[in-house]
């Protein structure tokens, strides 16, 4: 991203300024509606749009206003992709010559991409769509057709699912701690076991999470718990010296 700015007129000058590759235009800006913003670009620029819209029934003007793409609000992640694979498909190639036009638009250019850009994932705060890099993120729920991003304390929804993200963010060190939760493995500060395999995390910003007891096998082959200190039930065994709080750490070898 070159530029971010929330008034019409501010756009056009940045536009005019900078030449952007793809216009991100919001529903609505503070001096003007977002399909009034594009109808003011030049041809050259509107064809570069992808406007968000609030609801179906503005799709047939986003069309006639001659815009890349539009999308609907929340803005789900794979679709914000799919529309920056389709600029860089109209637009990419003539800067890079030996690349087939997109307009044949290849399967594999996700992949060539994944090459090139970091791994984020796009979400929406206060109708503006963020990049949020999954190690600043404490955890994920599950909100509906929706997820909850939380970050430090913020909070930034998408349109997602908890199981997609499960295996999309298992690789980035997350885990599924209850149906609705995705753990992210290094905002926890402590753990302890509440009975009934279910686990209590403490994370470093003070929130407190619960696991659900199906989840219990799972979370143990995420975490290096003290699995000596666990009984078949998740609680402490009854000889054993460990308490029932549990740091997210290797346990030490006895000499």
């Amino acid at each position: 991203m070159i530029a971010e700015v929330s008034v019409g007129a501010e756009a056009f000058q940045a536009t005019e300024a900078l030449r952007p590759d793809v216009i991100v235009v919001a529903s609505t800006l503070s001096d003007m509606t977002g399909l009034e913003a594009v109808r003011a670009l030049r041809d050259r620029d509107r064809r570069r749009a992808i406007l968000v819209i609030a609801s179906p029934q503005e799709r047939p003007d986003a069309l006639a206003a001659g815009v890349l793409d539009y999308l609907m609000r929340p803005i789900a992640a794979a679709d914000f992709e799919t529309s920056l694979l389709r600029a860089r498909g109209r637009f990419g190639a003539g800067k890079q010559s030996l690349r087939t036009s997109a307009a044949s638009y290849s399967p594999s250019l996700p992949s060539e991409l994944e090459c090139d850009r970091p791994f984020v994932l796009i979400a929406e705060r206060e109708r503006r769509l963020y990049p949020v890099q999954p190690r600043r993120i404490n955890y994920v729920e599950s909100a509906g057709n929706y997820v909850k991003f939380h970050v430090d304390n913020l909070e930034y929804i998408a349109r997602e699912s908890i199981k997609r993200l499960e295996v999309v963010l298992g690789r980035a060190g997350f885990v599924r701690i209850e149906r609705k939760l995705l753990l992210n493995i290094a905002a926890i500060s402590f753990v302890e076991t509440v009975g009934h395999g279910a686990f209590a995390f403490t994370l470093n910003n003070g929130v407190r999470l619960h696991s659900g007891p199906a989840y219990r096998d799972t979370i143990l082959r995420a975490l290096p718990l003290r699995r000596r200190a666990l009984g078949a039930g998740g609680e402490r065994e009854p000889n054993s010296a460990a308490g029932s709080k549990v740091r997210a750490s290797k346990s030490r070898r006895r000499t």
